[in-house]
């Protein structure tokens, strides 16, 4: 893939892809074995305190510390005290603009809540396996790391283009607005305004950022909201369809099933049975 100018400079695209994900609990007194990194791995410590050794550097982690492993570099996992508690990630992380890495070495979160949130997220999404995991697995790391790429100024070593913070900031914007408006009619011409880009390239980026079109991501919140509605219970399946957008029973109906390779009838029986006796 080819870089491609953008008012007179460059703009990155790239992908990201989560191969694996989990949650481990080390104790002191067990000898972690070598590893060589074939793809990203991101070591977040949620407990205890440890130093993870990379190509024999080794970087101590506590609490609320986010580690980046490299492809082809050799890492393990020592906890100092005690038990080590960490969520791991395996995933690709592409650019145009080369094989030089996107992410830096070491971060802060400033945030623990939300990002264990998020961990937790992916490794739920990871373990699902549908038919929508990869793409959802995609957008909630790079919601995860969004905020550590914006302040990446405070990690340890290393550092990221400015166009490919730039450009994921702009993403994230556009991720957040139809989220959003998921229920409302959003314009070309708005996502243009709002990430700086031509519709062309945006659809472009975006669909290497989360794995759909803005339209396509749009619908998604859209059935995501409708589930949501569904298991808090208390609505018809009509007014659930016309609080997420659509016009007509019917449509929502097939669209709930592609997304979701359900009717609304047959989600409703898994989460909320007694909605069904009201429609």
């Amino acid at each position: 893939m080819r870089k491609k100018k953008l008012n007179g400079g460059h703009a990155d695209t790239f992908s990201i892809h989560v191969r694996s994900a989990g949650r481990a609990i080390l104790d002191s007194g067990y000898n972690h074995p070598l590893f060589v990194s074939a793809d990203h791995d991101l070591h977040y410590t949620t407990k205890g305190r440890g130093t993870i050794f990379i190509n024999g550097t080794g970087y101590p982690v506590t609490a609320g510390d986010i580690v980046i492993v490299r492809p082809g570099e050799s890492f393990r996992v020592t906890a100092d005290d005690g038990l080590l508690e960490r969520f791991y990630i395996h995933f690709d992380s592409t650019s145009s603009s080369g094989p030089e890495p996107l992410l830096a070495r070491r971060f802060m979160v400033a945030d623990l809540n939300e990002t264990h949130m998020l961990c937790t997220r992916i490794v739920k999404e990871k373990l699902a396996g549908d038919i929508h995991a990869r793409a959802m697995c995609g957008a909630l790391l790079t919601e995860l790391l969004v905020p550590l790429l914006r302040n990446s100024r405070k990690s340890t070593d290393g550092g990221i283009s400015p166009q490919v913070r730039k450009n994921l900031e702009r993403l994230q914007q556009v991720r957040e607005h139809l989220k959003q408006h998921c229920t409302a009619q959003v314009s070309r011409r708005e996502l243009e305004d709002i990430a700086q880009l031509s519709i062309n390239h945006l659809e472009r980026l975006f669909k290497a950022f989360s794995g759909y079109t803005p339209h396509q991501y749009q619908l998604k919140c859209r059935i995501d909201r409708a589930r949501e509605l569904f298991i808090a219970g208390g609505r018809t399946i009509t007014e659930i369809a016309a609080m997420t957008g659509y016009s007509g029973l019917h449509k929502f109906s097939d669209s709930f099933r592609k997304w979701t390779g359900m009717r609304p009838s047959e989600y409703i029986k898994r989460v909320n049975p007694e909605i069904i006796d009201r429609n």
